[in-house]
């Protein structure tokens, strides 16, 4: 596939584990937001998006990671446990940036919204206005024709 989109083989291959390692991770949440189909000659096919990628990455990494931290215990004086906490540190932080644009995204969808709300409700008031006229003007016009 291309650099931007790589699929559930390239990420197996690449990351060192089972295609059903890489679609246990894809849940429902994660397919909709960095999964696309992609139609190759007549045939769909998964993709993940780059933003998709890195997190794949960063698991796969992680979890390679804490296998070896595992194995070396005792072996080296504690230092994997210093080496995993800045490793920790640095996938938390990646992880808060993609947080933190996901909320910024969310807020503006919500100021959006608001700014629906304050529409329908301007719309709302004009149209019982509006009712309000036409039932001034109905008794009005029942009043002449009951004068006349």
């Amino acid at each position: 596939m291309s650099d931007n989109l790589k699929t559930i083989r390239e990420l197996a291959d690449e990351f060192k584990v089972s295609k059903q390692a890489v679609r246990k991770r894809l849940t429902d949440e994660f397919r909709a937001n960095y999964v696309e189909t992609v139609y190759s000659n007549g045939v769909e096919t998964l993709v993940v998006t780059v933003s998709g990628y890195r997190l794949l990455k960063q698991h796969f990494s992680s979890s390679k990671g804490s296998e070896n931290v595992g194995s070396n215990v005792g072996g080296n004086g504690g230092n994997a446990n210093v080496n995993s906490d800045n490793k920790q540190t640095t996938d938390n932080s990646y992880v808060f940036k993609i947080l933190e644009q996901q909320l910024a995204a969310k807020d503006k969808q919500i100021e959006n919204k608001d700014s629906q709300i304050s529409q329908m409700q301007n719309l709302l008031d004009q149209q019982q206005r509006l009712a309000l006229q036409d039932k001034q003007l109905l008794e009005e016009y029942k009043a002449e024709i009951k004068d006349l």
